[in-house]
């Protein structure tokens, strides 16, 4: 069994309501050239205490699972983030994934997903959802792929207990460039309309820079930016959030 662990330490410069709305699967994969298990177990926790204080508790595990052409991948996240009464960010989602190799560039999955988002007052969303990886790009220095997926959207609101079921496409794309051997650069932006109304979406971008030190030491900057067409309607949830992290990451194994 191969075991990869990350002990980071995030130092936040900006942060503004980020929901849990479209998780980003690509960055949860692990290292999907090597056969049998892999697991990462992230735990972080901090308090600043002056005038207020502030509480952030991230937790974050993986395991992945590859055997010939079949694949698997099982994921939970929690975060939370808060100081007196102000809830800056509490979400938390499961995801299981399955993945048949077709041909080499060509991966069918499907997965199921269970998540909430407090601040954004979503309650709970259940997306059941199949579809087609493709690898269009791998030349050199650039490593990009392709996703398309049909996801069956099951959602209640916190408040009103307002019930929706919604049938959505997601589509994204993948990069990551390699400028140097010290210095990574990844994208991954997602796109989510209703099949029945494509004016009601959803936009993810993720972008990440990686300032490696040595193979194990690095130095990282992430920026993400979510906007939803049609959010829960109340005044405290807003279209568009955006996250900047600060902060580095050791990894061994």
């Amino acid at each position: 069994m191969f075991i990869k662990r990350s002990l980071p330490f995030l130092l936040v410069l900006s942060s503004f309501h980020l929901s849990a709305q479209t998780v980003n699967i690509e960055s949860s994969r692990l290292d999907e050239t090597q056969q049998g298990w892999q697991g990462l177990i992230d735990l972080n926790f901090y308090a600043i205490q002056n005038a207020n204080i502030l509480y952030q508790l991230n937790n974050k595990a993986r395991v992945q699972y590859i055997k010939n052409r079949h694949r698997w991948l099982v994921l939970n996240d929690m975060n939370l983030s808060t100081t007196n009464d102000l809830k800056f960010e509490q979400n938390a989602f499961q995801h299981i994934r399955y993945g048949l190799m077709i041909d080499s560039p060509i991966v069918w999955e499907s997965f199921i997903q269970n998540q909430y988002d407090k601040v954004q007052l979503i309650k709970q969303r259940v997306l059941l959802g199949t579809g087609l990886r493709l690898r269009f790009l791998e030349k050199g220095l650039i490593h990009s792929y392709y996703g398309i997926t049909y996801m069956l959207e099951y959602e209640k609101e916190l408040k009103t207990g307002i019930l929706h079921l919604n049938s959505r496409m997601s589509t994204y794309i993948n990069l990551k460039l390699t400028i140097s051997d010290w210095f990574i650069y990844y994208n991954t932006s997602y796109y989510q309309p209703l099949f029945a109304n494509f004016s009601d979406y959803r936009f993810t971008t993720n972008n990440t820079l990686e300032f490696k030190v040595n193979n194990n030491f690095s130095f990282v900057t992430r920026f993400t930016m979510t906007y939803d067409s049609n959010p829960v309607q109340d005044p405290s949830v807003h279209n568009k959030n955006l996250k900047l992290t600060n902060g580095f990451s050791y990894k061994f194994k």
